[in-house]
């Protein structure tokens, strides 16, 4: 396993975009994965607020509470939606999955942006975690050293990297965004994430549902190959493929 390396500091900073595109596919991908009709309102109100961060990130918003039903029903839509992997939760802060590979992966600039909340207002290492595996759908394999130099997206993505796990980006070259066969080093540099043992309980927790399907296994095994069963007996029911 990797060591982490010392953590840079962004060096941009930035509040929540003023304009927020939703994708005509929103309907289809939400109706796929048996969402109800509240459960998309709420989705649809994450995505839009306008302190939804360039990362995603949301602090839950004290009036859906007043307007929506009380705390407990809007908890158990939040809860519902990370049961579905719409969402990760931690506390009161709100992740939506997603978010930075529709969005960063595809604006350099804006996927730049997003830097300013990871560093200084997602200290959770469960939302860290999710995030970083996120990363691992970026595909920057294709572009060439001058187009890589232009948009700036391995150095944003290296910044990303180096803040969640410590540890240095891989090649470019090696950065092939197939979920199905992702990078083992990349795999052990979340392992090695400074808070990755809190992370691994809450994504136990959690059934693992804010992970993409394919790299719960692989990421689980990295995980266990750094924690062992020993210190997670209650995984032994819950092990993935």
């Amino acid at each position: 396993m990797p060591e982490p390396r010392q953590l840079r500091r962004p060096r941009r900073t930035t509040s929540g975009p003023g304009f927020v595109q939703i994708p005509k596919t929103f309907e289809k991908q939400c109706l796929a994965d048996e969402l109800t009709l509240e459960e998309i309102g709420l989705l649809t109100l994450a995505n839009t607020h306008p302190e939804t961060k360039h990362v995603g990130v949301l602090y839950r918003p004290n009036e859906w509470n007043d307007v929506f039903g009380g705390t407990s029903h809007v908890g158990r839509l939040l809860d519902n939606l990370q049961a579905k992997g719409k969402l990760a939760l931690d506390g009161y802060w709100v992740l939506i999955r997603g978010w930075m590979p529709t969005r960063g992966f595809r604006q350099p600039k804006y996927f730049s942006s997003g830097l300013y909340s990871l560093v200084h207002q997602v200290d959770s290492p469960l939302l860290r975690m999710v995030i970083g595996s996120e990363l691992l759908g970026l595909r920057l394999c294709d572009q060439t050293p001058a187009d890589l130099e232009k948009n700036r997206m391995y150095q944003y993505a290296s910044e990303y990297w180096e803040e969640i796990t410590g540890c240095p980006l891989i090649p470019a070259s090696s950065m092939t965004g197939d979920l199905l066969r992702p990078p083992e080093e990349m795999l052990d540099h979340l392992a090695v994430m400074p808070g990755a043992e809190t992370a691994f309980k809450g994504l136990t927790s959690r059934s693992w549902s804010v992970i993409d399907e394919p790299l719960r296994a692989p990421l689980q095994r990295s995980l266990l190959s750094r924690f062992g069963d020993n210190r997670f007996g209650h995984l032994n029911s819950t092990r993935l493929g």
